[in-house]
Parts: C-alpha cells; sequence; structure tokens
C-alpha cells in the first residue's frame, strides 16, 4: 500500500488539471469531494465541519498556500478513499521553475451518510517556511525592500505565520511542542532606533559592525538594531518550563540574519575537492559507544554525500519516520557522512557526520515508532 501511495503522489505531481478537480474511483459521490475541494480551497471553516460529523476534526495543514487541487483515489476499505491534496504556489521569486505544484497531504478518509467519518493522515508535507516566504514577498513587491529572516533558529520549527500591516512586517516561528516562539517585527525609521520607554536595554555588538540593543522582557529577551533604514525588533520567547530562552542564543539568531542576502555555508566551507576516506571505512573507526547499527538490522545506510543531499539520502528510511536535516552554517557542497540503522522493531539510529572536521551535525537515537 505504501509503494501504491508513492507511485500514485507522482501522479499527481506529474498530471497538469484545473485548479480544483477530482478523480474518484469510487461509488461516492463525486459531487460531495468537489464541493469539499471547494471548501478548502476557500478555507471556509463552517463549510468545511458541515462535512463532518460532530466528533471529528479536520487535520491541521501548517501552511497558507491555498489548496488548489484534490485527488481522490480507491481504497481497500469500504467507503473509503485515498485523498490528495495539491498546494496552489504562486510564483515566490524569478528562478526558472519557481511556480511548482506540491502534495499538501495524503488522507485515507471514511464517509458515512455523506460526513466523513473517519480522517486518517497518511502523510503531511507542508512546509510551514513557505509562509515566510509569501509574506517576504508581498512586501518587497509593496515595498521594495527586502527583509532580513532568521538563518538559524534555537529550536526546530513547527509553525511560521506572518502578516503585513501597513508598513510593518510581523514573523511569528514557533514550536508549539515545546511553546518556544521567535518573533520578528520589522518596519521603517528616520534612522534611530526607538527604545520602549523606561527600557533597561543595553548596547550589544554584532557581527559585520552592527550594534544593537538587547533587554530583558517578561517572557524572554528583545534585540533591537537597524538595517537598510529598517528597525527590528527580534524577540526570542518561552515560558522557562518547557523552553527557556537565552541572551546568547537570541544574539546567534540575529547575527545569523545579517548573512540573509548572501550564500550559505559561511561557517562550513565548501570542500567537495578534498579526498576523505569512504563510509565504510569511517564506520569501522567509530565509537561504538557513540554508534553502532543494529544487529538484524532491517535497514542500515551508509553513505558520503554532498550536504545538499543528505535528505534524498534520508528519504530512503522515510517508511519508517520521516527525518530531515536543515543547517545554514553548511555549504550545499560540504562533504559529510550519512549512517542510519533501523531495527526489526522499529528502533532507529541516524548520525550525520561533517567529513573533514568529525563534528556531529545531526544525531538521533532509539527512536520509537
Amino acid at each position: 500500500m505504501k509503494m501504491k501511495l508513492l507511485i500514485l503522489a507522482f501522479l499527481v505531481i506529474s498530471v497538469p488539471g484545473a485548479p480544483i478537480s477530482t478523480k474518484a474511483e469510487t461509488s461516492i459521490n463525486n459531487r460531495f469531494f468537489r464541493e469539499f475541494s471547494r471548501a478548502l480551497y476557500e478555507k471556509d471553516a463552517s463549510k468545511l465541519n458541515s462535512f463532518l460529523e460532530p466528533s471529528l476534526k479536520i487535520p491541521e495543514i501548517r501552511e497558507n498556500t491555498p489548496i488548489g487541487g484534490l485527488e481522490t483515489l480507491p481504497s481497500p476499505h469500504k467507503n473509503t478513499v485515498v485523498m490528495i491534496g495539491r498546494f496552489r504556489d504562486e510564483c515566490l521569486d524569478d528562478r526558472p521553475g519557481g511556480c511548482v505544484e506540491r502534495i499538501a497531504f495524503i488522507w485515507e478518509v471514511s464517509i458515512k451518510n455523506n460526513k466523513f467519518s473517519k480522517i486518517r493522515v497518511v502523510s503531511d508535507v507542508a512546509n510551514p517556511h513557505m509562509n515566510e516566504l509569501i509574506v517576504t514577498k508581498e512586501y518587497r513587491e509593496k515595498f521594495n525592500k527586502q527583509i532580513l529572516v532568521p538563518m538559524h533558529f534555537p529550536f526546530k520549527m513547527t509553525h511560521v505565520n506572518g502578516k503585513v500591516t501597513g508598513e510593518e512586517l510581523l514573523l511569528q516561528y514557533e514550536n508549539k511542542e515545546i511553546e518556544g516562539e521567535l518573533e520578528i517585527q520589522a518596519e521603517p525609521t528616520a534612522g534611530e532606533i526607538i527604545l520602549p520607554k523606561g527600557n533597561m536595554y543595553k548596547p550589544v555588538e554584532l557581527k559585520k559592525d552592527f550594534k544593537g540593543f538587547l533587554g530583558k522582557i517578561p517572557t524572554g529577551y528583545e534585540l533591537i538594531f537597524l538595517s537598510d533604514n529598517m528597525q527590528y525588533n527580534v524577540r526570542l520567547l518561552g515560558d522557562d518550563k518547557k523552553y527557556k530562552p537565552t541572551k546568547k542564543e537570541l544574539i546567534k539568531v540575529v547575527n545569523w540574519m545579517f548573512f540573509t542576502k548572501e550564500p550559505r555555508g559561511m561557517y562550513y566551507e565548501d570542500n567537495s575537492d578534498k579526498n576523505f576516506k569512504d563510509a565504510d571505512s569511517l564506520y569501522r573507526s567509530l565509537d561504538k559507544k557513540e554508534y553502532v547499527e543494529f544487529k538484524n538490522a532491517k535497514l542500515n545506510i551508509r553513505e558520503k554525500a554532498s550536504f545538499e543531499n543528505v535528505n534524498t539520502i534520508l528519504t530512503r528510511a522515510a517508511k519508517y519516520g520521516e527525518v530531515r536535516i536543515n543547517d545554514p552554517d553548511f555549504h550545499p557542497k560540504r562533504q559529510v557522512y550519512v549512517f542510519v540503522s533501523v531495527s526489526q522493531n522499529g528502533k532507529r539510529k541516524m548520525v550525520v557526520i561533517d567529513a573533514e572536521s568529525g563534528d556531529k551535525i545531526s544525531e538521533s537515537k532509539n527512536w520509537e515508532e
């Protein structure tokens, strides 16, 4: 079934269609799906709820891009279909292929008396980071201003939201599991930093000869600085229980914002011209306390690759749980080693190691299904 879904997903991407379309090969009324598809596109909460049994909720879609297409495919279960939603992307930049169609979700849905009685999320591939691109594109088109955005995050993002109000832009990056939040407010200034009244903000030296002011606020810290006649108020927030913000992390976030307009990989540079031992040789030299493959593993991956190809390699283990990494410190052509092991009962280990320095870039051990 999983292999079948992968094939069907490929067909959804490859076959052009109208903004709203259905291809249901089932006895369930096609009109039902067309109307549901329209409600998804219009984000009409009231209408969407009318398709659900009272105890059911629509799964969260963490991206604000409109759902512009819907494919329905047969399921082996009675009165059940596999539903594939597709994002209707606008062109976010001027690059060739900048306007693409992407899968938003794959759900298996059961229907009873013309209402959804069950929705099982097979795959959620929404990218919340797209919301940042949509908001900054809107601001750039209105005011011809390139907004500095984070290149480093103190936690994994689960949600990104933002809006443009007048000449002010607001971006919010959240991890709802730990209740951590990074907030960026930007607006034009006459050339001087405006600090809160009665502030206790202290000057701080930043990268690239920038200067800012750092202060404590009720739930974290705020750093204020100027760039290109714009004032940025950057706040790192948390409740001190699940996530405790620090001044050091906030300063690191802001320092990396100054590299927004530059190529990534400012720290771990391109070393594609250098030769390093093969992945099997490195594995044999590893401390087994740090990483060792499971005995009788049903999947082992040992590869040396460019950093830009790491996530492609990790997709080979995606059926055991999706893993992706992203680090702005790394040049795309930086060489790394990728090791993954999956046990017979579904436990997994993964480590990515920089080929030149030996630094661990990412590591996870003994994940449970």
